[in-house]
């Protein structure tokens, strides 16, 4: 039992000496070492997967509550765990993927040419182009400030200058995002991500262009 002991003792001065040695061995952190931070749109979209992962997971458990619950009142139907409950809602899942498909390609055989996709869904063709003319009328009222006041833009989309509803996108897409005119770059007003693949743009000079979701997304980079 004595050497027992002192061999345990031995044993744990031993570990005690090579956690402290390893501790020892850590260098502190140096300022101006390379670090991976994501850009505000990327952390956005981790965000609304993680949203929408923790949703469906939810959905899962109460998909088996439901299903085990009947199947204690009928004995033919077998009770499910959870991994069987998340195939039963990736499956059903696939399968209403398929029939809005369908539905949408029907309503387009029904009424050809009257639907024109956005974004992930369809909507009505309308005469005009909202987006355009509402990016249109932003541009002229802030070149219009500009003429009143030297040049000078306004100082972001908050300044009563210019009125809020002429810096709301069409549809309920969102707000135009107002970049300051001082930093590098073309971009001085964008569309959001919700607004579609592509986003009006409004650029320094004036004009208006319709840009890809890559390349709004390193013009900004580029500029902050």
């Amino acid at each position: 039992m004595i050497v027992g002991g002192h061999h345990h003792c031995h044993v744990s001065a031993v570990s005690r000496r090579l956690i402290t040695l390893f501790l020892l061995t850590i260098g502190p952190a140096k300022a101006g070492m390379t670090s991976i931070v994501l850009s505000d749109l990327a952390e956005a979209r981790i965000e609304v997967i993680s949203f929408f992962i923790l949703i469906y997971l939810l959905l899962t458990l109460v998909v088996k509550f439901l299903w085990n619950k009947l199947a204690q009142g009928i004995p033919a139907i077998p009770k499910i765990n959870f991994r069987r409950a998340l195939c039963l809602m990736l499956v059903s899942g696939l399968f209403m993927y398929v029939i809005l498909t369908m539905i949408s390609g029907a309503r387009e055989l029904m009424t050809p040419g009257a639907w024109e996709k956005e974004g992930i869904s369809y909507r009505l063709k309308s005469k005009g182009n909202p987006r355009k003319e509402q990016i249109q009328t932003l541009r002229d009222a802030l070149w219009k400030h500009a003429e009143d006041h030297d040049g000078r833009f306004p100082s972001g989309r908050l300044d009563p200058a210019i009125p809020h509803k002429k810096w709301k996108v069409p549809e309920g897409a969102g707000f135009y995002s107002f970049l300051a005119p001082e930093a590098d770059g073309e971009i001085l007003v964008f569309e959001p991500p919700t607004a579609g693949k592509k986003s009006y743009v409004i650029l320094e000079s004036g004009d208006i262009e319709l840009w890809s979701r890559s390349k709004v997304e390193r013009e900004i980079k580029e500029k902050r």
